[in-house]
């Protein structure tokens, strides 16, 4: 059972170990954290890092910001996500559905190859002015 004095991060950290059915000590060394580390944020004496928080995201198949408790939703694009409602065609839904059908790790690629060719672009129309 989880206590309900932990912060938001470590609860659902220790929601999700339980979930997978895990000891804290099989995330412990499938992350490369800290012996203890776990164990250090229910009794309150840390919380996780910054790069603990991305590997446990990962790890698990959930947006960070799931895990810091700014939103309740775990899927990296959930249904009810307003930008998920933009295609305007059947090519952009399709395309749409492809995306969301990729592993987290293959849509964060995808994503760096949108950021990547649209400086491309933004940088040949400054050179064409």
């Amino acid at each position: 059972m989880i206590k309900n004095d932990l912060s938001p991060i470590t609860k659902r950290v220790l929601t999700l170990i339980e979930e997978k059915e895990m000891q804290d000590k099989q995330l412990v060394l499938a992350l490369g954290l800290a012996n203890g580390a776990v164990t250090d944020w229910k009794k309150g004496r840390s919380k996780p890092s910054t790069d603990a928080i991305i590997k446990i995201a990962d790890y698990f198949d959930v947006t960070t910001d799931y895990l810091l408790g700014r939103i309740e939703d775990r899927e990296l694009f959930a249904e009810n996500d307003p930008y998920l409602r933009i295609a305007k065609n059947e090519d952009e839904e399709e395309l749409l559905s492809e995306f969301k059908a990729l592993s987290k790790s293959s849509q964060r690629i995808v994503w760096g190859i949108i950021e990547q060719e649209k400086r491309r672009t933004s940088e040949a129309n400054s050179e064409a002015v």
